[in-house]
């Protein structure tokens, strides 16, 4: 057990230009949060298309970043301001607790939807039959199962208390060394690498499915652009061929656009999560040299939060259905369907999984 006594915290050095511009930015955070997650909600219940047993995880991910940021962001952004805890002891055990709870949510959702994508693309033909939607439920279970573990271990072995230097409740961990160290472990690290191998995954068996397209589209267009090499080919037999070649394109830029999805969105959770993490741990373990300013705790932590905000930004940016879809909402586009311009949808680019192919 650590002594409490002898663990310091980071001096509190913020000025008014300081509580301006962090208010402004939790603001903005908490906007995106709020309204682009009930963006993705809104789109999934009025396009039927979209209403698929596998984008239940897409689904779940924004329902938890939706709660996220209308539950416990304002509660940080007051304290943004006033740093200090003014809500009392009982609301610091709820912010503390919905912290936990949706993060760890989000973080397990995007861990499941990495794996469930690396299946699709690795074993598709098991993907089908694996991926039931008694399978997808029992995985949202599961992952609000490990959350609300996590949430409420603090109160059987530690407790929520305030911290002035990054402005939340959280549970003091300081109490056990040992007690931190597998808490952040099993809450951060342990999905975070499941995600990366599973990334790594997806790349090595892009590249090869991608350079298996190349070879087949090459070899139909130099059958193509040889006519005089191919009169004793059946026309037939080669218009079916060409065929194969466009849709193994089409499939390939689709499996592209959903990788670099997949891709972008573990990166941003690398991206908001790892140096909360590494500033936490230094605190713990090397207390006196990890003094630094509060900025750099505040910077931190107002990261984790800008995640659930990332999310649907990413939808947006680099789905082309979700776009439609978005502009339908707002009476932009006068399109009623949602099939992209190569005949993908969008549970192809964002669900990952296959459409069957039409002939």
């Amino acid at each position: 057990m650590l002594d409490t006594h002898n663990i310091s915290e980071p001096p509190i050095d913020q000025t008014l230009a300081d509580t301006i511009f962090q208010a402004a930015t939790m603001s903005i955070i908490i906007f995106l949060s709020v309204f682009c997650n009930a963006l993705v909600l809104v789109c999934f219940y009025q396009h039927r298309s979209l209403q698929t047993f596998t984008n239940a995880f897409v689904v779940n991910l924004a329902c938890a970043d939706f709660c996220f940021g209308f539950m416990a962001m304002p509660l940080t952004l007051v304290t943004s301001i006033t740093i200090d805890w003014i809500f009392g002891e009982s609301l610091c055990k709820f912010h503390g607790f919905a912290l936990i709870l949706f993060s760890e949510a989000s973080i397990w959702t995007l861990t499941f939807v990495s794996f469930e994508r690396y299946l699709s693309i690795r074993y598709p033909f098991y993907h089908q039959r694996w991926v039931t939607p008694r399978v997808v439920t029992g995985a949202i279970a599961l992952v609000w199962g490990i959350s609300v573990i996590f949430a409420l271990l603090p109160f059987g072995i530690s407790e929520f208390t305030f911290y002035r230097f990054n402005h939340i409740c959280v549970a003091d961990w300081r109490i056990s060394f040992q007690t931190t160290l597998v808490y952040c472990v099993c809450s951060i690290f342990i999905p975070f690498m499941f995600m990366l191998i599973s990334n790594i995954g997806i790349l090595k068996t892009a590249l090869e499915q991608n350079r298996k397209v190349d070879v087949k589209v090459g070899h139909i267009r130099n059958i193509t652009i040889r006519p005089t090499e191919t009169s004793h080919i059946d026309s037939m037999q080669l218009q079916a061929e060409q065929r194969a070649a466009e849709k193994a394109r089409a499939r390939k830029k689709k499996e592209k656009r959903a990788t670099i999805l997949v891709l972008a969105i573990v990166g941003a959770f690398a991206l908001c999560w790892m140096p909360y993490a590494i500033t936490t741990m230094c605190l713990m373990i090397r207390n006196h040299e990890c003094l630094w300013s509060s900025r750099i705790f505040v910077a931190s932590a107002w990261l984790t939060n800008l995640s659930s905000g990332l999310n649907p930004v990413l939808y947006i940016v680099f789905n082309v259905a979700f776009r439609r879809a978005i502009k339908q909402l707002f009476g932009i586009s006068r399109r009623t369907g949602l099939e992209c311009s190569d005949g993908g949808t969008f549970v192809t680019t964002v669900t990952y999984n296959r459409r069957p192919e039409s002939t």
